[in-house]
């Protein structure tokens, strides 16, 4: 691991004007070539932290740094680009759209940060292939398991070869074999030079992370790394 891929800088957020901050003055870098698990009780904001990372949500007060630059002065254009070409996501229910075919979906990704058609095509069936879901290329979300599905959404998410790859709950809904395949697929992408960053109620998937930011829930965090678990 070297250098840090994004950080925060006091960074706070609330949802309304007047309440209690989900995440107030926080501040960490995440290493690249890491897996970076986001934990902490149900409530205690580790979903909307990683969000105000992802440049999903604007933050109240502080900054999210990318690759050592400040974030807060990129116009929501700037942010969707940046997103599109060097962010992969995976979320807990899959989130693929039910009326395209899974090659379709694999696809999107590519598209969106600029790919060309058979450039996105031949890169999705190389990962289908990964993954073990190549055979289900042609049908709909509908007709695939769950655990198929997370491998598909995987594979959307790596499509672009993303610097950093965001995962909110990705075993939340799977059995132990499928949830093991996600996992194994995170820290290969950390060791070739990617970051993860995932949150996560998973204490199984949080331990073989290399670094845990757990929110306390009154608004502070803990950092703790591999070697002291």
């Amino acid at each position: 691991m070297m250098g840090a891929a994004l950080g925060a800088r006091d960074l706070s957020f609330a949802y309304r004007r007047g309440f209690p901050p989900v995440v107030s003055q926080v501040s960490f870098d995440v290493p690249t070539g890491a897996v970076v698990a986001l934990t902490g009780a149900s409530g205690s904001g580790k979903s909307t932290l990683l969000y105000l990372l992802a440049l999903m949500i604007h933050p109240g007060g502080g900054e999210v740094t990318w690759q050592g630059r400040a974030t807060s002065r990129l116009s929501d254009a700037e942010r969707s680009r940046l997103r599109a070409s060097r962010m992969g996501f995976v979320f807990q229910d899959a989130l693929l759209d039910p009326g395209r075919t899974v090659l379709a979906n694999v696809c999107d990704s590519g598209l969106f940060a600029g790919m060309g058609h058979a450039q996105a095509r031949a890169r999705a069936r190389e990962l289908l292939a990964r993954f073990d879901v190549a055979h289900r290329a042609d049908h709909r979300p509908g007709e695939i398991s769950g655990g198929q599905a997370q491998r598909v959404a995987l594979c959307r998410a790596l499509l672009t070869d993303p610097a950093v790859v965001f995962a909110d709950e990705p075993t939340g809904n799977l059995d132990d074999a499928s949830a093991g395949v996600v996992i194994d697929a995170f820290t290969d992408y950390a060791a070739g030079g990617g970051t993860v960053v995932l949150a996560t109620h998973d204490h199984d998937l949080a331990a073989r992370c290399d670094l845990q930011i757990r929110l306390t829930g009154d608004a502070d965090l803990v950092l703790t790394d591999k070697e002291q678990l």
